[in-house]
């Protein structure tokens, strides 16, 4: 196929040789000499970079063109030569056999996880495509909004990406036929923002196709669309649902909550139309974090010799902090984080391996200064003191190939432990250290006999129709009331699970958990067999024949 660049330059080509029918100022030698060269440059090209039988049918416009324009004096012929000069024109204007420009947006490298199987299936098609990833440069924001810091990690991307300069890009020249991005905000970001000039509202005007993957997989997704308001909640109604032309959805639950986003948004058109819009935007095709979880695997992520050495022959949990700005105000959001760190830094067949979320000190900063240096205090401590592995890498998934089970808030991290099928547990840090305990033992055995029950009776739901604030997604509910009502109910909740990870063994139950785990996981995500990249992809492609 034909770079647009090259079809540009073909066209140049014969825009002067157009205009130059018209003109008698060259002798016939030096007119013949240019005419001839300049036809077949075009020739040349075309059979390069065009399909065999497409080729042979310019190749008859170009030897009629010649046949003509070798008979230029006479004015029959000359206008005969501009007629299929210009349709010769208009064929190259038109010509589908050309490389489709594909540019991707991402901010920081953390997120690119949701971005790279699509990217990896728009790069493997050569023949059909150019693509670019340009990291976007971005600010942390003051109290007023101004930006305080800017960050650029474009050298923090995979060398294999080949990350390009912003600044060398020129998006309004290029107008690329899509345009991928996974910064939902523009200017509604309360911590972070990128360059204005990167908002979705300007960008839809840059190319075809402007689409939007989540790099957030969202948990909460309701059932019945009727008993939910988008507009309440900020994170389901953001400028990016009203720009982009397509909207990634990784699940039917989550497509049926964009649709309620949409019925919100379009609320003064007619049922059609909106049925249309609906249909346009709306692609439930899967995510590339599932295509990356999926496919992770431990022999293909090397370690540090340094953490190597601290996880020798021990089992590991993976302490993920995320995002949840409400979380950060809590008095015990710190002793939470300490207990943690204490509880399993004190065994000795365990090793904590601590993400924080790549925004958390930036909200802290923004939401909760006051206890910035504390925060930070402890994370120099636990650094210092080699508790642990403290991993603010941007490779989330070389922690979950190497890990055995997980503690993490409500995030998608929990879904990538269900397609992978690792133990997990959600429990926030504001609420490991309170509760009345009912049971003291020792095991997890109880907790995951209710697990397991309340997954095969529903899928996990837990659902409550006579409230409708409840009556949300499938199983989510389950899993986060039931995690923090057993930190209420079973004592020393935390070791028990712990007890869990580190001996399987033990719980007769272990195989048929992990094998449900991974069954709702198929169930419910979209090509949950790390094909999502490559579908995202041709759909996307598609639409811009």
């Amino acid at each position: 196929m034909m770079d647009r660049k090259e079809q540009g330059r073909l066209i140049e080509i014969l825009e002067m040789e157009y205009m130059e029918t018209g003109g008698i100022g060259d002798t016939a030698f030096e007119y013949g000499r240019k005419r001839n060269g300049r036809l077949e440059e075009v020739r040349s090209s075309c059979r390069k970079h065009l399909s065999g039988a497409r080729s042979a049918c310019l190749d008859e416009l170009i030897d009629a063109i010649g046949a003509s324009l070798s008979k230029r004096r006479l004015p029959i012929f000359m206008e005969m030569s501009r007629e299929l000069l210009r349709c010769l024109l208009e064929e190259l204007r038109r010509e589908k056999e050309i490389k489709k420009e594909i540019v991707f947006l991402p901010v920081k490298a953390a997120m690119w996880d949701s971005m790279e199987s699509i990217w990896r299936a728009a790069k493997s098609d050569r023949e059909s495509c150019n693509v670019y990833v340009v990291p976007l440069p971005y600010y942390e924001k003051n109290p007023d909004d101004s930006p305080k810091e800017w960050h650029c990690e474009r050298d923090l991307f995979p060398e294999e990406v080949s990350a390009m300069d912003w600044r060398e890009l020129d998006l309004e020249a290029m107008h690329p036929d899509i345009i991928f991005i996974h910064s939902p905000y523009d200017n509604a970001n309360l911590v972070t923002s990128v360059d204005p000039r990167y908002y979705s509202e300007h960008l839809k005007g840059q190319t075809e196709l402007l689409v939007y993957v989540d790099y957030g997989i969202p948990i909460w997704t309701p059932r019945d669309c009727s008993k939910f308001d988008p507009r309440a909640s900020g994170a389901y109604s953001l400028p990016v649902h009203w720009h982009a032309d397509v909207l990634v959805a990784y699940s039917r639950e989550f497509a049926s909550l964009l649709s309620c986003v949409m019925e919100s948004l379009w609320q003064d058109v007619g049922d059609w139309a909106l049925e249309e819009v609906k249909r346009q935007k709306i692609a439930t095709l899967g995510s590339a974090k599932f295509d990356k979880a999926v496919m992770a695997r431990r022999e293909d992520s090397s370690l540090p010799e340094e953490w190597q050495h601290r996880i020798g022959g021990r089992k590991v949990l993976l302490y993920s902090l995320t995002l949840h700005v409400e979380d950060v105000d809590d008095d015990e959001f710190l002793g939470g984080i300490r207990e943690v760190i204490e509880t399993v830094s004190a065994r000795e067949d365990i090793v904590l391996w601590w993400r924080p979320h790549p925004l958390l000190e930036s909200t802290l900063h923004r939401k909760a200064p006051e206890i910035v240096d504390e925060y930070e205090a402890i994370v120099a401590d636990f650094r210092e003191g080699r508790k642990g592995i403290y991993d603010d890498t941007a490779d989330l998934y070389r922690a979950l190939a190497w890990s055995d089970g997980c503690l993490t808030w409500e995030s998608s991290l929990s879904w990538l432990c269900l397609a992978v099928g690792m133990p997990f547990t959600i429990c926030k840090p504001s609420r490991l250290r309170k509760g009345f305990r009912v049971d003291e033992g020792k095991t997890f055995r109880e907790p995951l006999l209710y697990r397991i029950a309340n997954m095969k009776a529903g899928k996990g739901a837990n659902l409550h129709p006579e409230n409708p604030r409840w009556n949300f997604c499938i199983w989510w509910d389950n899993f986060v009331q039931e995690d923090l009502l057993h930190n209420i109910r079973y004592g020393h909740f935390l070791e028990r699970f712990l007890h869990f990870i580190v001996h399987p063994e033990e719980y007769p139950e272990a195989a048929d958990y992990r094998e449900l785990q991974m069954q709702i996981f198929r169930d419910f995500a979209e090509n949950p067999d790390g094909t999502a990249g490559m579908k995202i992809y041709e759909y996307c492609k598609g639409r811009v024949v």
